[in-house]
């Protein structure tokens, strides 16, 4: 579903109905066995709202098995005076992916801590630049991660 797109005064798609899907890897290039972040993101402009799915992975130390998490969050431009194009400040929270489903006459369900915290800069494209995340270990103890390179796959 793609429709002509018009790019307003701050560089964004002025576009109501296409929602941008991307798949982000972030990694610090050439560190054989660090932390990856992958993710594939829903990105609907008109609203600035963002969901999807991530992993986090760390085979070399204490993540033995893949980190999943379902974020939710919001897109806001990000401009600079000067700057002829803006780009966007994804800030998007993830919850553990609860296998199965849960069945609504046993209640709302168990309350579940965020597994990671995710700042990510993408230009008006939403093609990825660099991002802040913290991810919980599971006894939540938190790791951050800072200024990682992103690449859009």
């Amino acid at each position: 579903m793609s429709e002509t797109s018009e790019v307003n005064e701050l560089g964004q798609s002025s576009t109501s109905h296409k929602v941008e899907h991307r798949e982000y890897r972030i990694a610090t290039p050439g560190v054989l066995g660090g932390v990856e972040f992958n993710l594939t993101l829903s990105i609907h402009p008109k609203t600035g709202t963002v969901s999807g799915f991530g992993e986090v992975s760390h085979p070399s130390v204490h993540l033995d098995k893949p980190h999943f998490t379902k974020l939710n969050g919001d897109a806001t431009p990000l401009c600079v005076m000067g700057e002829s194009e803006c780009n966007n400040l994804i800030v998007a929270t993830g919850y553990p992916v609860m296998p199965g489903s849960w069945d609504p006459r046993f209640g709302p369900g168990p309350a579940l801590l965020p597994n990671v915290e995710l700042r990510l800069l993408v230009n008006s494209q939403y093609d990825g630049i660099v991002a802040t995340y913290t991810y919980y270990t599971e006894d939540h103890t938190p790791v951050q991660m800072e200024n990682i390179p992103v690449q859009t796959i």
